[in-house]
């Protein structure tokens, strides 16, 4: 290659990566800010005392950096998809690196159930989950995202993470612990019943919409806290059982074995969308996703919200009476 032509490719090579890390600061500050949203109207990190938390999805780091900064006795374990397969540079600060252990691995690709021989031959299952099975948190994290990046993608790669995050977490999850999990659209079959099952396994659940991020889309936060301790405690084994037969449908189902899509009916294990669809599912439903929609519809109207240490769901509401077409209707 000519010296300049040489010279030309470090330049772009240079300005590309500058690109990229201002981008990954400007993510993880973002997040950082995110959570101190959701802890603020939640209250879901404590500032003292021992605390143990699992991060899945944790790059680059703003949760993480959220909680060890607030609580001076956390301690956290992390999953992350790896730099040079699309991940995110992890950025938490050093002074909080010996708190924290992180893991690089695809979560999808944990083998969560049992599985064919012919399939668990794929070099790219990991057997077993970097940390010990019988390890319990205080709080658990699921905010894994899909990558754009993800090459070659396979048919239900969203909801094969999604499906793998509630497995995971919800068995590393302490009695009485709090869980955080990324959803999306409240008014979907498939959300609502997942958030069904978060009602009924908890003592408290919110539906919470960061207006930093995620107002204008259809993404939200579902806090939910006292896990194991709610009215259908019971069923925790049995629903982790029912997305252990799901994962392994989602993983190797469909026409040709790749995998497949999550469907409607698929989550019947929890409740089904007959039952889902009495008024009394369905109010609570609308008061658990009143606020995320309230916050979408003023971000979309370009309006601003009250302060958010005023922003009951009153204020919120105003000037909109936002209830949307239940789509499990």
């Amino acid at each position: 290659m000519p010296e300049h032509d040489s010279s030309y490719a470090e330049h772009e090579k240079k300005i590309a990566e500058n690109a990229s890390a201002r981008r990954n600061s400007y993510w993880f500050s973002k997040m950082k800010a995110v959570f101190r949203e959701i802890d603020d109207q939640t209250a879901c990190i404590p500032k003292r005392g021992v605390l143990k938390f699992l991060d899945l999805g944790c790059c680059p780091g703003g949760f993480t950096s959220y909680i060890l900064s607030k609580n001076s006795n956390a301690q956290g374990l992390g999953i992350s998809s790896e730099l040079e397969h699309g991940g995110h540079k992890f950025l938490l600060e050093d002074r909080h690196r010996s708190r924290f252990k992180i893991h690089y691995a695809d979560l999808t690709y944990y083998r969560l159930a049992p599985l064919p021989a012919s399939v668990t031959s794929d070099t790219k299952i990991h057997p077993v989950l970097p940390f010990d099975a019988s390890k319990r948190f205080d709080v658990v994290l699921l905010d894994g995202h899909q990558l754009r990046k993800h090459s070659p993608a396979r048919p239900g790669d969203r909801d094969r993470l999604l499906i793998s995050q509630l497995i995971i977490g919800l068995q590393a999850a302490k009695h009485g612990s709090t869980l955080v999990i990324k959803l999306a659209d409240a008014e979907q079959v498939t959300t609502a019943k997942l958030l069904h099952m978060l009602d009924v396994l908890t003592t408290r659940l919110e539906a919470f919409k960061p207006r930093g991020m995620h107002a204008t889309r259809g993404t939200f936060y579902a806090v939910a806290q006292g896990v194991g301790e709610g009215r259908g405690a019971s069923r925790l084994l049995a629903l982790i059982d029912g997305l252990k037969e799901l994962w392994v449908d989602l993983t190797i189902g469909g026409a040709d074995g790749a995998g497949r899509a999550l469907g409607d009916e698929d989550l019947n294990f929890i409740i089904g969308t007959a039952e889902l669809r009495e008024a009394r599912q369905l109010d609570r439903l609308v008061e658990l996703g009143q606020r995320v929609w309230a916050v979408q519809a003023r971000a979309l109207a370009g309006l601003r919200d009250p302060p958010l240490a005023d922003a009951g769901i009153g204020g919120l509401e105003d000037p909109f009476t936002v209830t949307p077409a239940i789509a499990v209707v």
